[in-house]
């Protein structure tokens, strides 16, 4: 027993004296500081070719004589927004006589169905009613074809039309792109 009372007391002794010598512990420090607003400006160079996402090649639909170009090279367009158009007072009249067609087209129908016409005659005239109106919905389609606008949002990159200019259905008319897209118009 004197040997374990003895261990304790060695033991007790030695922990005391590694408390007494050993180093303080460092002391945190909290150091405040106050924030600021600052504009960091930072270039970077690269050399290679930029590839749009998505390119657009314009052109009309229809043919005619270019009567207006607001797109300009460089200028940012939306989608659905008008670039150019042509003349459009002959497609205008086809409309207007399509229309007529349709509308007589339809007279005949009705007074054949009312003076008791035999059935081809009544399907003579539906077929010409069918016809007429599919007619008048091509015509209309021109006529809205007369004005080229922008399928995306983008930025036109060439224009290839002048006021006056006499374009074919069909034949390009201007390049751009759009939203990291390039499309070009005109």
């Amino acid at each position: 027993m004197i040997i374990i009372v003895a261990a304790v007391v060695v033991a007790t002794g030695g922990g005391v004296a590694w408390a007494a010598t050993r180093p303080a512990a460092d002391a945190t420090t909290t150091s405040f500081a106050t924030a600021t607003t600052a504009t960091l400006k930072q270039t970077v160079s690269s050399s290679g070719t930029i590839q749009p996402a998505q390119q657009q090649n314009l052109n009309f639909a229809v043919s005619g004589q270019v009567t207006g170009v607001t797109a300009t090279v460089g200028q940012q367009v939306t989608a659905g927004q008008a670039l150019a158009t042509v003349n459009s007072a002959a497609l205008a009249a086809n409309v207007a006589e399509a229309q007529a067609t349709v509308s007589t087209d339809q007279a005949r129908l009705s007074s054949d169905q009312t003076a008791g016409a035999s059935s081809a005659q009544i399907a003579a005239d539906q077929a010409a009613v069918t016809a007429a109106q599919n007619s008048l919905t091509n015509a209309q389609n021109a006529l809205g074809e007369a004005t080229l606008t922008s399928p995306i949002d983008g930025t036109v990159a060439s224009v290839n039309l002048t006021v006056g200019q006499q374009v074919s259905g069909g034949s390009t008319s201007s390049n751009g792109s759009g939203s990291g897209e390039r499309t070009n118009y005109l």
